[in-house]
């Protein structure tokens, strides 16, 4: 069922503070952000276009709960 929902979570993620707890065998839920490009640096931005399917994947969360 995850992998409907978070589909995005099969590509290669930045690192996080969540790895951190992952490490530990905790259950992690990292990557519900604004999917972007040019992280940490002057030109970054958000990638308007994938906007809908990050609100799908909270929309998926939101009706598990």
């Amino acid at each position: 069922m995850m992998d409907r929902i978070f589909p995005y979570l099969q590509q290669p993620q930045p690192g996080s503070d969540g790895n951190f707890s992952a490490a530990l065998g905790i259950p992690t839920l990292d990557g519900l952000g604004a999917v972007r490009e040019g992280a940490h640096v002057p030109h970054e931005s958000i990638l308007p276009d994938r906007m809908a399917d990050r609100a799908a994947a909270l929309a998926g969360i939101a009706a598990c709960s």
